[in-house]
């Protein structure tokens, strides 16, 4: 219901803008989580899975940053965060 208002009837067919998409997904993600507390379920995407999917990009960006591989593990222990730091200084 939270995703036919955001995007329509056919969400995986919008042709929106970036920035506008981002914002719109961010709200289902919160909007999901929201109703998972209020009516006592899990949300659809769990913390582990959630977590574990952010990892993987930032390995992606970590791994440019240093100019190596580098391991959903080593981001997950926080093993390797330069590219974070940089994320945050400039915040």
């Amino acid at each position: 219901e939270l995703e036919a208002a955001l995007f329509g009837e056919r969400a995986g067919t919008y042709q929106l803008d970036f920035p506008v998409t981002d914002r719109k997904l961010i709200a289902a993600e919160v909007g999901d989580f929201a109703a998972a507390v209020r009516d006592g379920r899990p949300p659809e995407v769990q913390g582990e899975l959630g977590l574990r999917s952010v990892a993987i990009i930032y390995a992606l960006l970590e791994s440019l940053h240093a100019g190596r591989p580098v391991s959903v593990a080593e981001v997950l222990s926080g093993e390797v965060h330069a590219y974070q730091e940089l994320v945050e200084a400039a915040g």
